[in-house]
């Protein structure tokens, strides 16, 4: 009797602890307390000060922007939960990331019928983060401007609509994109200039991945797009997939006829498109296929 009253009071010792358990992927599950943190519960909603907010449950606003973001050090935990929005044609964003705001995190939730599922207000914005959150049915889906940003784990997904200039998932700046993925947009994938990799992109009415700087671009999927992946400058294009149908091109190396070098290793293109473009004299052709 004694070992299972012990046995007990540890028990409810772990579930009634404030200190948060580590999931998979950097989230937190905390039990037998309220979370930490700041509740959201209606919209629209202002955050003003740093620290940890997340969402009490699905979210609807028919006006401008669903969460504007105004400091620094900012986690916001969608929970799983779904942020819905007037409609496309408006001017709002879900998540709304104030002008030269550092530091902040969107992670795991969906966001559904807005303008823009995220979007930020200057390139003086640094080192964003988004993580597991889905854009579905927006006329753009994740938009950021500034440098070091971090978007990991995502999927956009355009609604059926008229929006035509639309983008699924971009950086302005320098940044990392991976293991997300994008269809049914202009462009699926934008950079500016950083690393591109393991992304899967479908059905893009101009270019699935586009990279405008120095960029690495690896082990990406394409298909579906009029260009599968298209880099301007001083980019390395290495093992990636491609799919070109008809009238289609699966990589074009020096897209608007740059002549900076770029380097092409291990791609793999099929269809029955144009495989590759043109390249320059400063392109190296390693060992493609297809």
């Amino acid at each position: 009797m004694k070992r299972v009253l012990c046995l007990l009071a540890l028990l409810s010792a772990l579930l009634l602890s404030a200190a948060p358990l580590p999931a998979q992927d950097g989230f937190y599950v905390v039990g037998g307390r309220p979370m930490p943190g700041t509740r959201i519960n209606t919209l629209p909603y202002t955050i003003s000060a740093p620290g940890y907010y997340y969402l009490g449950g699905n979210l609807t606003y028919t006006g401008g922007d669903g969460i504007t973001v105004n400091a620094d050090n900012i986690t916001l935990d969608l929970m799983g939960f779904t942020l819905t929005g007037p409609n496309v044609s408006s001017s709002a964003s879900a998540i709304y990331i104030g002008v030269g705001r550092e530091n902040v995190e969107v992670r795991n939730g969906t966001l559904t019928g807005w303008n823009c599922g995220i979007g930020e207000g200057s390139p003086l914005c640094k080192a964003s983060r988004v993580i597991g959150v889905r854009a579905v049915g927006n006329a753009n889906g994740i938009k950021l401007k500034g440098d070091g940003h971090l978007i990991k784990g995502c999927a956009a997904f355009r609604g059926s609509f008229g929006e035509d200039i639309t983008v699924g998932i971009q950086i302005d700046g320098r940044g990392t994109i991976s293991g997300c993925a994008a269809g049914g947009f202009r462009y699926g994938i934008v950079v500016g200039s950083g690393t591109v990799c393991g992304n899967v992109v479908f059905d893009c009415s101009l270019l699935g991945i586009y990279s405008t700087g120095r960029t690495v671009l690896s082990h990406n999927q394409v298909s579906g797009c009029v260009t599968g992946i298209g880099a301007e400058a001083k980019s390395s294009i290495i093992g990636n997939v491609a799919a070109a149908g008809s009238a289609q091109t699966g990589i074009s190396p020096t897209l608007g006829g740059s002549s900076d070098p770029v380097l092409l290793d291990q791609n793999n293109v099929s269809g029955s498109g144009t495989h590759y473009g043109p390249g320059n004299a400063a392109t190296v052709w390693g060992a493609n296929g297809g």
